[in-house]
């Protein structure tokens, strides 16, 4: 793992920390260096789906953003909190979707993309750490970032957004939705606050003690916007699986 130039800082550690997507407010790169979207090389500048920096050579995303693609079809913005302007843009050389994704019922949503180029860190660019695997993160505050709708159908805005959402438990998720929730995801909720369309993939973190942001989970699914608890990709059952695909000595930061 590459640490930060003249610095200890090797994951999670922003260089502003958050103040305090549906019900959100919009927030700055230096908050969420980890944010990264996915843009198509041919229609828009907008993002179709947000990732996460792992390591200077890897990022994560969700299965549903990129199952099918080709890697010379879209490209990864990072670096700026506006989409639209600022951001340094990557080539994807390999995209790797979780061999058990099902594309029907969203299990195992998870895949891994092998930039073309390595990133260089810096205050507005810089990876994410991995999760306690043995934490469950019930009743912990999350965090949810991403250009998506800021309504169910509604206008996508350029700049990032943030949102704070409490991690419930399965059981609690499986009862807003009347079926099961298996432990490969997680949800967050919290009235009248969501991810939306356009937020898939990107990052749902839990800070620590320190103010060290982990990856809890990848944006996958709801029904609607901040009428149901939003499914995340539950990333503690997942990060042996990306540390096996990723260069040595790139696995993913504690």
């Amino acid at each position: 793992m590459s640490v930060v130039k003249g610095s200890t800082k090797v994951c999670g550690d922003p260089t502003l920390l958050p103040t305090r997507v549906v019900g959100g407010t919009t927030t700055t790169i230096n908050e969420y260096p980890w944010q990264c979207g996915l843009t198509s090389r041919t229609t828009s500048t907008n993002p179709f789906c947000g990732c996460s920096i792992v390591n200077n050579r890897y990022i994560v995303t969700a299965a549903h953003c990129v199952d099918g693609s080709s890697p010379n079809s879209f490209t990864v913005a990072v670096g700026s909190t506006d989409i639209t302007s600022g951001t340094t843009r990557i080539g994807v050389s390999s995209i790797t979707v979780h061999e058990n994704y099902n594309n029907r019922n969203l299990r195992n949503d998870i895949a891994v993309l092998e930039l073309a180029s390595p990133l260089t860190f810096s205050d507005t660019v810089m990876p994410v750490c991995a999760p306690d695997t043995s934490n469950d993160f019930v009743g912990e505050t999350a965090t949810a970032t991403g250009w998506g709708t800021l309504a169910s159908g509604g206008r996508q805005p350029s700049i990032l957004q943030e949102v704070d959402l409490p991690v419930i438990s399965n059981s609690q998720c499986a009862s807003a939705y009347n079926f099961n929730i298996p432990n490969v995801m997680i949800c967050a909720s919290d009235a009248g606050k969501d991810t939306c369309q356009g937020d898939s993939g990107g990052p749902l973190v839990v800070p620590n003690s320190d103010s060290v942001y982990s990856l809890v989970g990848i944006t996958s699914w709801g029904i609607g916007c901040a009428t149901n608890p939003g499914v995340y990709t539950r990333v503690t059952e997942y990060v042996d699986w990306v540390n096996n695909l990723v260069s040595s000595g790139q696995q993913m930061c504690v």
